[in-house]
């Protein structure tokens, strides 16, 4: 009874680690390329026309309202407070929180659905941007896959500035300036 409890333990341990391995290769063959070109294809700002003097005359919001700033022109209060809501280990981790994402776990699982979220900012900015938002198992993990990538290829002030101008605040409004003219 042992050595059959032993091999199967070890046969499951195998799968797993087999269907982890084959669901890593298949993120990043599907994915890889846009984290590479993940500033190309977040959503732009929207389209304004101005007047010969600098003044707008229009601006299309069918799609919500956008305008990109510098991470420099953005209150470091709501930096720290976005930081602090979302993802407080940000600057040092390396694009996941395991213990993060064990705490939603227990929770969600304690609460019988989902209560607490456990992304970091860049799991989130891989989400809206690249996996989509489909609640799922698959998704998580290919966030945590891609996420280190993210975090080799750009800046951690690049992937808060990436995330701060793009989140979606409500009433229409996507990135921290959005937010405020809103």
């Amino acid at each position: 009874p042992m050595a059959f409890g032993t091999m199967i333990v070890f046969l499951l341990a195998s799968s797993l680690l087999i269907t982890l391995l084959a669901l890593t290769d298949a993120t990043q063959q599907r994915y890889g390329q846009q984290i590479t070109t993940l500033e190309d294809i977040l959503p732009k700002d929207s389209l304004k026309i101005y007047d010969t003097r600098g003044t707008m005359l229009y601006q299309a919001i069918d799609q919500g309202l956008q305008t990109t700033i510098p991470l420099s022109k953005i209150s470091p209060y709501l930096l720290h407070a976005e930081i602090a809501t979302e993802d407080q280990n940000f600057w040092g981790n390396s694009g996941y929180d395991i213990t993060g994402i064990a705490r939603a776990a227990l929770s969600d699982l304690t609460n019988g659905h989902v209560v607490q979220g456990g992304s970091t900012i860049t799991q989130q900015l891989i989400k809206n941007a690249i996996v989509g938002n489909q609640t799922t198992i698959t998704r998580k993990l290919q966030e945590i896959i891609l996420a280190p990538d993210v975090t080799r290829k750009y800046s951690k002030e690049q992937i808060l500035s990436m995330y701060l101008n793009t989140i979606y605040y409500g009433e229409q409004a996507y990135g921290v300036d959005a937010a405020a003219f809103t």
